[in-house]
Order: C-alpha cells, then structure tokens, then sequence
C-alpha cells in the first residue's frame, strides 16, 4: 500500500527518470546512468509500487554494458548491493548480476565474470512461481495507431531471456560476450516515445516548463557528406538504433524485440549467430575494433552543444563529423564542415556505423 511519504519519493523518482530521458537525447552517457540511478534509489525499495523500477535498472546497466561511458566506483557499488540484496525482486537482482558479470569481462576477469553469471542464473531458478508471473513494465511501444502504449511483460519472460544471455556468456567461449536482451540501442530508441508522456507526468500531471523541453537534432553539412560519399538515405540509416536490423540480412527486429550487438565494437547486430559467423567471415572481421579506438575517416557523434539566442527558442544540437586526423594526447581533429575542424576528447565523441545494415529481404 503507497502512503503519502511513498508518494512524495516516487514524484522525485519520477523526476529523475525525466533527467535520464534528457541526458540520453543529448548524447550525455554520464548524467544519464547518474540519473537512471539516482531515480532506482529514490524508488522506494523492495516493497516499492513504483512500475518503471526494472525499466530504470535497465537504462543504466544497458548504457554501462554498451560502454558509453566508463563505469565508476558507485555504479559498481549499485550494483553489487543490488544483486546482494535477497530482498530485491529477481529480476533486478539478476539484470544487476548479468551486467556484473558483463563489466568483469570487460576488464579481463574471466573468472570474475563466470561467478557473476552463474550467479544471475541462480537467482533466476530460484524464483518463486509468484514472482514470475508478475506482469513488469519494460518500456514503451507504437500501436497500429501510432499512439505510445506501455510495453508489459511476465517477469518470468524477461527473466528467461536474461538467463540465456548469462548461459550463453558461460558455454560459448567462440563468442566475446552477449549484452543482453535490453541494450542501449533500445533504451534509445524507447526515449524517442517515452520523452513527451514522461513529461507530463513527472510533477503531478503538469508539464515542465519549456526551458527544459528543447529540440534535440543530429547536424550533418550537406557537403561534407556528399565529399566523403555519404547519401542522405545511407545517413538516415547509420544513425537509426543498431539493434533494430541484421547487418547481414537486413531483417528488422519488431517493436520489443532488440537484436544483439557485437560485444567488441558494438556497431552492428545480427538476428542469430549464423548471420553473425558468415559477417564476420565476409567483412566484420577487418572492420571491427574496440568502440573508442577511432581512426581517420570515422563518422563520429560530438558532444551536443545549444543554439539560439534572445527570442529564438534554445535548441540542442549534435553534430556529426568524420575523423580528420590521428589521435594525441586524448584528443582528435574532427572535421564537421568542409575545410573546418574542431578538437575534440576521444571520450566525449561516440563513434558512429561505418556502414548502413542492408534493406530489409523481400517478402
């Protein structure tokens, strides 16, 4: 039963969630998992009626598993006192104990991600028939009428697949890692609906002001991407979520469904691992490194920056360019106009496709 106190926390909760959602279309990784976690630890625990708790687990140990940003000591912390807590309902405990065992690979613990899994998949046996039969709220979708309605799911459902990605990362050793079922591609993607009703709901029914309520726009100059080859469609496409098409058949995921990135770049998915094998043996291969390593002539996404002065409404907008030189000292030169380049941090830059999945077969 809520009180009046559970309320109140719930509203700040809210809020949070609402911050999140910002920070992820500005393209800011950090204040977004801050706020996804911010939002989790204001949501009333366990007991907790707060819906969009496993939602928001999942936006920010999707976002640390796509390594947009760099994990830290508290998100660390988080999640290891999420997946101690046999309080915590099994889901979260095992989402949290999934993207444990996904972030210890990724710093080489072999050993340590393997606990962390077989962990998750204790977590999920364990479950009670209860609390697999739960219906949890898992993000929102488009209905034949084009109107947002809440994406619900069986606990247990979700929680299968999370085991299966966690079995998957303890039996197959050919493969570097699977990142889940929820991954930022879908956190994105679901912001795109999820950003106006949360608004609206976030103070009690009432709209946040509209200092807050900017544009947010990718801006490419129209003559560097016709220079360096890029048509207006193959943009279109490069800058769609990844996860929603097979980079080798081009067969697109439905509405609540995400296809699995590669886990060492994360910059194309397949729809099951024979399209993955035959990629990796006709192209990928060559193509793929790690995320952050850049290279002259990537297209690359730079830290959102505003616009508009006096009476012109503020606008954030995020800029695309291509690598212009070699990486030094932590920074590069990227050219976002012809004949013009800015430096910029390799951290704050997200690399972006070097090539759009295919069109989708005939049917």
């Amino acid at each position: 039963m809520q009180n009046a106190y559970d309320m109140r926390r719930y509203k700040k909760s809210f809020a949070a969630l609402v911050d999140a959602i910002d920070a992820a279309q500005r393209g800011d990784w950090r204040a977004c998992v801050d706020s996804y976690e911010l939002s989790f630890n204001l949501s009333g625990g366990h007991r907790s009626m707060f819906k969009n708790r496993y939602y928001v687990v999942s936006g920010f140990t999707a976002t640390l598993c796509d390594g947009a940003c760099e994990p830290t000591k508290n998100d660390y912390k988080l999640i290891e006192s999420i997946v101690d807590d046999e309080n915590e309902r099994p889901e979260i405990r095992a989402k949290a104990a999934f993207t444990k065992g996904v972030l210890r690979y990724d710093k080489g613990d072999r050993n340590g991600a393997a606990r962390a899994h077989r962990k998750c998949i204790a977590i999920v046996d364990a479950a009670s028939q209860a609390a697999r039969d739960r219906e949890i709220f898992i993000g929102n979708r488009v209905n034949a009428r084009g109107q947002p309605e809440h994406d619900m799911q069986p606990a247990g459902v979700v929680m299968d697949r999370t085991r299966a990605n966690a079995s998957n990362n303890v039996s197959d050793r050919r493969v570097a890692r699977v990142d889940g079922d929820v991954d930022l591609d879908r956190v994105v993607d679901d912001l795109m609906i999820q950003r106006e009703t949360a608004r609206m709901r976030a103070h009690g029914g009432g709209v946040i002001s509209n200092e807050r309520s900017q544009h947010v726009a990718f801006r490419a100059d129209p003559d560097l991407m016709r220079e360096r080859g890029v048509t207006g469609d193959e943009y279109n496409d490069r800058l769609e979520p990844i996860c929603a098409s097979c980079y080798r058949c081009g067969s697109r995921a439905g509405c609540a469904e995400r296809y699995p990135s590669c886990a060492a770049c994360g910059l194309v998915a397949y729809c099951g691992k024979p399209c993955q094998r035959a990629d990796w043996a006709a192209r990928h291969k060559a193509e793929c490194r790690p995320k952050k390593e850049l290279r002259r002539g990537d297209m690359v996404q730079l830290p959102p920056t505003r616009e508009g002065e006096g009476g012109t409404e503020d606008a954030t907008v995020t800029p695309v360019g291509f690598v212009a030189g070699d990486v030094a000292d932590g920074t590069v030169a990227v050219e976002i106009r012809r004949g013009e380049t800015v430096e910029c941090e390799v951290e704050k830059l997200r690399r972006l496709p070097s090539r759009a999945p295919p069109p989708p077969p005939c049917a």
